[in-house]
């Protein structure tokens, strides 16, 4: 049997989803027999620090790709490190004199990601991202949307493999309180940085369903319909989020999804929408973002023009409804939490 290899970097576990994600593929692909070869990557709190990184991360890569046998299949988890960039002409010779198969999993585009338009620029045109991406055999994107990016950049089409949606594994086996349909859970960082629109739709006056928020930075105010309930670890969030649906949006504006963030959206699947479905809940997503059509395909939720409307669609739900979509969530949910779209991609990157 080939021999097969996840290389991923070190994590804490923090109150996001950064690190879960991560977690999440290592221990569904090791189930599929993946060995994990970890970079331990210092803290760097100088620029002197940060460059010295360079060659820490360089000798352990190279020293992972002196141990792996001939003929092995390595995925990496993308992004790992802001210099992993320079260290592709290295996996391309190791991958050629030892005959390798490269698979790269795409978290985050830093090119789409970055929050300035000179980050962007930089990854982009310096760091060239997705020249840096074609150099793997298989390219694991999030969604068509995604895609499509990736093809328009000259990533060549035949690399790409779809994932669909990030799996999101958990031993949490909620029992969904349907009495409580008319009720929407927003989980994430809920500060104005992040999340400037969690404020305009707190500041909503209605009384057609309760907001229920879940995370960290959220700035207490005067709200009517509005609880706050605390920030929990992904690991715990679950158990917290059984009733209603959950919300998927972001950046500046109720409106539409704006801001760096909000227009981020429009090609990624945000993590935050397999947190929901692993919970059991349908959930509430915008129509420009990517995600809207998966949600549409499996009718697992709601696909809305913009938060204003939320009170009028929300009226308009009735249990029955709300029933329906649950049933279809529970299929969907049983894969997510079994690592379903994380195995399928794999058996994809024959």
């Amino acid at each position: 049997m080939k021999n097969k290899y996840i290389i991923d970097v070190k994590f804490q576990e923090t109150f996001d989803a950064t690190s879960k994600a991560r977690k999440d593929i290592n221990d569904i692909l090791v189930k599929e027999e993946f060995s994990v070869k970890f970079i331990n990557i210092p803290k760097a709190n100088s620029y002197k620090e940060l460059y010295k990184n360079i060659g820490v991360t360089y000798k352990q890569l190279v020293s992972i790709l002196d141990e792996v046998e001939d003929k092995s299949t390595l995925l990496f988890q993308y992004p790992w490190d802001s210099f992993s960039y320079k260290f592709s002409k290295t996996i391309l010779k190791y991958k050629k004199n030892k005959n390798l198969k490269t698979i790269v999993l795409i978290h985050d585009l830093n090119s789409l990601r970055s929050q300035s338009f000179f980050g962007r620029l930089y990854y982009k045109k310096y760091i060239k991202e997705y020249k840096y991406l074609n150099n793997f055999d298989y390219v694991i994107c999030h969604n068509n949307e995604m895609k499509k990016l990736l093809v328009n950049n000259k990533v060549n089409k035949a690399k790409i493999i779809e994932l669909g949606v990030f799996d999101y594994l958990t031993d949490t086996d909620n029992s969904i309180d349907s009495g409580k349909y008319k009720s929407v859970s927003l989980a994430g960082n809920l500060s104005r940085e992040k999340s400037a629109y969690v404020y305009d739709l707190c500041a909503i006056n209605q009384k057609e369903y309760k907001l229920e928020l879940f995370g960290v930075g959220f700035e207490k105010g005067d709200y009517k319909n509005v609880t706050y309930n605390g920030a929990f670890p992904p690991s715990e969030l679950n158990s917290h989020i059984n009733f209603g649906f959950g919300l998927v949006w972001d950046g500046n504006s109720i409106d539409k999804l704006d801001g760096d963030f909000g227009k981020y959206e429009y090609y990624n699947n945000p993590h935050k929408l397999s947190l929901y479905l692993s919970c059991g809940i349908p959930v509430i997503v915008s129509k420009e973002a990517a995600i809207s059509k998966f949600v549409k395909k499996n009718n697992v939720g709601i696909v809305i023009d913009n938060l204003n409307n939320l009170p009028e669609v929300m009226k308009k739900i009735t249990k029955r409804d709300y029933n329906k979509m649950l049933k279809n969530v529970s299929v969907i949910s049983n894969k997510v939490k079994n690592g379903y779209y994380t195995i399928e991609a794999i058996k994809k990157c024959k």
